[in-house]
């Protein structure tokens, strides 16, 4: 496909998807307005009510619609959900699991990706839905993931045909940015400004900026793969193969393998400026939605203040009435007799606007009667229509946006504490759908991630990950192994280095939606607060943990002073639950690794020394051969020469008791050879008996051990067991 069949495409999609969206876009505009309050009146009504004739009305903006919608996006805040990764298949490791979820981690502090999720989430709540992305930049000369916000979701522009909440399944996505003109032209020397369409200057190209789309689209890729004895190879590596053999390889099979991979294009006009094949096969833009369905064959988007508009426009209406009719109304004026309030005029007249300390009046009237002090008249009541308005309006607020007094933390009905739980909870499951939303969102957001991290690390290098407590760690990843995980020593010497291939092995996401780990330690420390005013002597041994997750400076050297004071049954205790052995049983095992090493020590000494006798018996032996062979000599020697018959006898003889005594040493040699022997396997029985003896020692001492923990256990329920039980508290407000 040509750049001309690109561009066609590109704008046929784009007017596929902003047509079919423009009823959304108007909606969430709206919904925007009425939260901001500038919608709150129409323009001609506000219009007719400020100019009228007879004096300008009050158009008063009073909303509870942004406490309502931060209570949602607070708690979103606070519970923020996390991505948490799963090994699927035998090839991949619960480990490298780990690292994945370390290196999201990493990724979601270092591009502070709580912006992106934040701001999709207020828009989700508000309008209905909101969008952020991943994107790869460069930092220090290396690829690094980033997760963005993306402050505007009316410049997004998704496949309308894409059914999945989330847009997993979107074909294409465009997302379009305004630049300065002068920085385009900067940017992209040469280039001839031009619009998509004609007549859309002032949207596409103007004399202050210019708008660029970068235009997301799902492409089908197909390859041939051959089957050779090998292995399966592709058609290039096959046929590359061959010419450096200089014959093809035998084929045994070829199947087409098909994949779909995500392209990205800048555009601009009638050009396409940049091209991108992106290692994943989803659009990496994340559609978080808050109320979805069809309705007439288009699809609605819809949050918090879409189904409140009308009763928010009822509350500032009847808030404008109410003032409106009570600033009307005069002020209540004093009633006195006639003459009462001569020579004081002035001072009453101003008895409703200035603060008088006293007010001063004749005792008689006109006709020298004594009269009473002046009263102040009834004053006027607002109509009770106004009020009942103003409290249908506030209660119509409730009912649409399904949160009530106590879900807002305001004083309802309720009295007790179960009923106010219950409300509040009412409250929760009225807007859970947002956060469930929301958490969806999340969960592909880290399916993308599995899919594209592993591309990032295409060499071998260190990366860094993120624990869940934020503690930061390492990971060697080496992309060449075949397999998730592999542990080999380390060159330093110290210890085993674990290294991990994030490309091996399959793992599905989830979204984990909770408390956040500091909210989590806040609640264990209350716990274990009340624990310790219930329980004191716990202290005593959970002591150092409970230090140690205070936030405060010196509490790990609190914790590991406190850790060392730990009663020994306490410090035998690891993290997995496992009893250490005890002091002496480890001076003891200590002790007869120490005699072990000795007596393998003695072994490879008389083994050396054996080996030293085989070679002075094969020496002897040698010399043997040699003498027979001289024998033999002198006996053809004797042949020839009868006269010395007598002399070959008498050599023959001595020859027979050089042997004899060679004999005599062999077996002297073999018998110091068994002896050694039954020294090796003495001292052998001897170490096997002394473990057996340690192990059986230490099983009984752990065995008396548990013993006494359990008549502890037992003496402590009883003691628990004779204490009054404490006097119940009644709820407040019961």
């Amino acid at each position: 496909m040509n750049e001309k069949e690109l561009l066609g495409l590109a704008r046929t999609q784009f007017a596929e998807g902003y047509d079919a969206e423009s009823t959304q876009r108007n909606e969430s505009q709206e919904d925007l307005r009425i939260y901001d309050g500038s919608g709150i009146w129409p323009e001609r009504l506000r219009m007719a009510r400020e100019g009228d004739p007879k004096g300008a009305r009050p158009c008063l903006v009073v909303s509870d619609l942004p406490s309502r919608v931060h209570q949602i996006t607070n708690d979103f805040r606070q519970n923020r959900p996390g991505i948490k990764v799963r090994p699927v298949d035998d090839k991949a490791d619960k480990d490298t699991a780990e690292v994945f979820n370390g290196v999201i981690r990493h990724v979601e502090q270092n591009s502070m990706a709580d912006i992106a999720y934040e701001t999709a989430n207020f828009y989700q709540v508000v309008a209905g839905v909101g969008y952020f992305r991943l994107i790869e930049e460069l930092y220090e000369g290396k690829p690094e993931l980033c997760i963005k916000a993306i402050d505007d979701p009316n410049t997004v522009v998704m496949d309308p045909f894409a059914v999945c909440p989330v847009g997993s399944d979107a074909r294409y996505a465009f997302i379009t940015v305004q630049v300065p003109r002068a920085q385009f032209v900067k940017d992209y020397p040469g280039v001839e400004l031009q619009p998509w369409e004609e007549g859309e200057d002032d949207l596409w190209v103007s004399d202050d900026s210019v708008r660029i789309a970068e235009w997301f689209r799902i492409e089908d890729q197909s390859s041939n793969r051959i089957q050779t004895p090998e292995g399966e190879v592709s058609e290039d590596e096959y046929w590359a193969a061959a010419k450096e053999s200089g014959q093809k390889g035998e084929v045994r099979g070829t199947r087409i393998d098909r994949k779909k991979v995500c392209v990205w294009r800048k555009l601009i006009g009638n050009k396409v400026l940049k091209t991108v094949e992106l290692p994943i096969s989803y659009i990496p833009v994340f559609r978080m939605v808050g109320e979805a369905y069809v309705l007439d064959g288009r699809k609605v988007y819809k949050g918090l203040v879409r189904d409140s508009r009308d009763a928010a426009r009822m509350v500032s209406y009847n808030f404008s009435s109410y003032v409106e009719a009570v600033a009307l109304q005069p002020k209540a004026p004093f009633v006195g007799a006639a003459g009462q309030f001569d020579g004081f005029e002035q001072d009453w007249a101003s008895a409703n606007s200035e603060n008088l300390a006293y007010l001063e009046y004749n005792t008689v009237d006109v006709n020298g009667q004594a009269a009473p002090p002046p009263q102040r008249s009834q004053p006027p009541l607002a109509a009770q229509g106004l009020i009942q308005g103003l409290v249908l309006a506030k209660d119509a607020l409730k009912d649409t946006s399904g949160m009530g007094a106590a879900s807002l933390g305001q004083k309802g009905n309720e009295t007790s504490g179960k009923a106010i739980l219950a409300r509040q909870r009412e409250g929760d499951v009225g807007s859970f759908h947002y956060h469930d939303n929301a958490a969806k969102a999340l969960r592909h957001c880290g399916r993308v991630l599995v899919q594209w991290i592993p591309k990032t690390y295409s060499e071998q290098t260190v990366t860094r990950i993120l624990g869940e407590d934020d503690e930061v760690d390492t990971a060697f990843i080496d992309p060449g192994q075949q397999q998730a995980v592999r542990k080999i020593p380390d060159p330093s010497g110290q210890g085993i280095r674990t290294i991990y291939n994030l490309g091996v092995g399959r793992y599905d996401v989830v979204a984990a939606v909770g408390p956040s780990y500091s909210t989590k330690r806040l609640e264990m420390v209350e716990t274990m607060r009340d624990l310790f005013q219930a329980f004191p002597q716990a202290f005593q041994v959970l002591g150092d943990i409970f230090i140690a997750s205070q936030d405060m400076p010196g509490a790990e050297k609190m914790a590991r002073r406190l850790k060392a004071m730990l009663p020994r049954e306490a410090a035998q205790a690891d993290d997995d639950g496992e009893q250490a052995l005890p002091p002496e049983v480890t001076a003891q095992i200590q002790q007869l690794q120490a005699q072990v090493q000795e007596g393998r020590s003695i072994v490879t000494e008389l083994l050396s020394e054996n080996e030293q006798l085989k070679q002075q018996v094969q020496a002897k032996d040698g010399e043997i051969k040699v003498n027979l062979y001289k024998t033999d000599a002198d006996l053809q020697k004797a042949q020839l020469q009868s006269r010395t018959q007598l002399a070959v006898a008498s050599m023959n003889n001595e020859t027979k008791a050089a042997i004899a005594g060679l004999q005599q040493f062999a077996q002297q040699m073999a018998a110091q050879m068994q002896r050694q022997q039954y020294v090796i396997d003495t001292l052998l029985q001897m170490s096997q008996a002394q473990s057996a003896d340690v192990q059986a020692e230490h099983q009984r001492e752990m065995d008396l051990r548990n013993a006494d923990r359990t008549d502890q256990d037992q003496q402590f329920n009883q003691q628990m067991a004779m204490q009054p039980p404490a006097p119940e508290t009644p709820p407040a407000g019961g």
